[in-house]
């Protein structure tokens, strides 16, 4: 049986608020590069760190994904600096999400505690035992409260890492430049051996395709050669009936 969980300590507690929060930010800059270099300097003034970096080209637009552990408390200061460093009307998209898990939290570490002082009693009870029967039952319970124990554990700790820093998704997007250079369009002539392989190619794909069609044909011909052949009899049975009415019709007349 589950230990009961003793409310007035979730109460007290629950007076300190755990909050997971994330997002993502989205910048415009002419210089992908300078940017980033300027952006994890603000990151590392405020206490924070570089997780994840990733490099992309779109077209001839340059892309940096950024993943960033940020303090929360430092999250306002983090962007105002950043709002510094590429301008104000330069950030294209902000969202920043706060999720509230305040309850299940300290719901699971008094279940935690709960846990912990059974398992202390269960591990006094089994010095105790006199029997197989007891160390057997003792045991069980012990071992099935330790992977509840270490599964909560293994859940806080998680909590706390995301709790104790924001994550926040920073892309980094080359602005578009009208006046970007554009490639220069030069003339070429082909040489007369360039000429005479492209004829050549091409005089081979024809007769190439000449040669499947025709075989195509003749498998289709071939395919369907019994049905021709049952069509030409029933044509020729029709044919030849008409033929003998006609002449019986002349020698009755």
């Amino acid at each position: 049986r589950a230990p009961q969980i003793d409310d007035s300590v979730k109460e007290t507690k629950e007076n300190i608020k755990k909050v997971i929060k994330n997002g993502e930010i989205a910048v415009e800059v002419k210089d992908v590069e300078d940017a980033y270099q300027k952006i994890i300097e603000i990151v590392e003034d405020v206490g924070g760190e570089e997780f994840n970096k990733s490099f992309s080209v779109s077209g001839e637009y340059k892309r940096m994904e950024l993943v960033l552990k940020i303090p929360p408390e430092q999250l306002d200061l983090f962007e105002q600096k950043l709002k510094e460093c590429v301008g104000d009307g330069k950030i294209k998209r902000s969202n920043i999400r706060s999720q509230d898990i305040t309850s299940e939290y300290y719901d699971y570490t008094a279940r935690l505690e709960s846990y912990q002082a059974s398992r202390d009693q269960l591990r006094e009870l089994l010095k105790k035992a006199e029997t197989v029967e007891d160390t057997l039952r003792i045991h069980s319970e012990l071992t099935r409260l330790q992977a509840e124990i270490d599964s909560m554990q293994g859940q806080i700790k998680m909590w706390d890492k995301l709790i104790g820093m924001a994550t926040i998704t920073l892309y980094i997007d080359e602005e578009a430049n009208p006046i970007k250079k554009t490639t220069t369009v030069g003339w070429r002539f082909n040489s007369p051996s360039e000429i005479w392989m492209t004829m050549k190619n091409g005089f081979i794909s024809v007769v190439n395709w000449i040669y499947s069609m025709l075989v195509w044909i003749l498998i289709f011909i071939v395919s369907i050669s019994p049905i021709l052949l049952v069509v030409g009899i029933v044509l020729y049975i029709i044919y030849y009936k008409r033929r003998k009415n006609k002449e019986r019709q002349i020698i009755g007349k």
